[in-house]
């Protein structure tokens, strides 16, 4: 298993086999989780709690002991570690209904590789009320077209994209223009 590159995290390889344990499987107490991952509860409880910490999971439901599943930072992580978009989405949408931030995260997902996805999520800042894309995001002519596509279907986002898209282009060489 490889250990995802997050910025500003030392990410255990526990907490990313949470991660993806959640997402593939749905909301999961400690207990449980720890019993299905063959973990040791007490190594476990805390890397929930790390991760509870960090923003990647919250708590979802509380039934005989506190559930929790992915916020939409923790979402992130799994696709780029390669979770399956149509599991998390059919997940996502019980338990928060549908969110035009999240279609189109998806929708990259079905189309970007991982790396990609991991350099959106390194230009990206995650606020409670979602995300924010705050830096340039390195990206090919390929990748552009990929997004355009994706933005077609996500008006609230085009505006930040292009935004960031022009701050791209006017931070490339301007080599052989005179001023």
């Amino acid at each position: 298993m490889s250990k995802l590159k997050v910025k500003g995290y030392n990410w255990g390889s526990l907490q990313e086999r949470i991660i993806l344990h959640l997402a593939k499987n749905g909301p999961k107490n400690i207990n449980r989780t720890a019993k299905e991952i063959s973990s040791h509860y007490k190594s476990t409880h805390t890397a929930f709690t790390s991760l509870k910490e960090k923003g990647f999971i919250k708590k979802v439901s509380t039934m005989t002991y506190p559930q929790y599943w992915l916020t939409f930072e923790g979402l992130f992580l799994a696709l780029i570690s390669g979770s399956n978009p149509k599991i998390l989405i059919n997940t996502y949408e019980k338990l928060h209904g549908k969110s035009e931030e999240m279609d189109l995260v998806f929708e990259l997902a079905n189309i970007l590789p991982s790396e990609e996805l991991g350099r959106l999520y390194n230009s990206c800042k995650f606020t409670k009320e979602g995300v924010e894309i705050y830096l340039p995001i390195p990206m090919n002519p390929k990748t552009a077209k990929i997004w355009r596509k994706a933005l077609k279907k996500s008006p609230k986002y085009q505006k930040i994209v292009y935004r960031i898209l022009k701050q791209a282009i006017d931070e490339l060489p301007k080599e052989g223009v005179k001023p």
